[in-house]
C-alpha cells in the first residue's frame, strides 16, 4: 500500500510540474491522485 502511495504521488508531482505528459488516467486512477493530493493539503495546515 505505501510503495503505491509514494509512486502515485511521485507520478502526481511529476505531472503537475510539467516534467511529464499528462497520460490518460482512468476514473479510478485519477481519483487515487487526487486523493492523495488533499491528503497532502491537510497535512501541511
Amino acid at each position: 500500500m505505501a510503495r503505491y502511495h509514494i509512486s502515485y504521488t511521485t507520478l502526481w508531482r511529476r505531472i503537475k510540474d510539467g516534467s511529464l505528459p499528462q497520460p490518460r488516467i482512468n476514473r479510478n486512477t485519477r481519483n487515487k491522485l487526487w486523493h492523495i493530493e488533499d491528503l497532502e493539503e491537510y497535512e501541511k495546515n
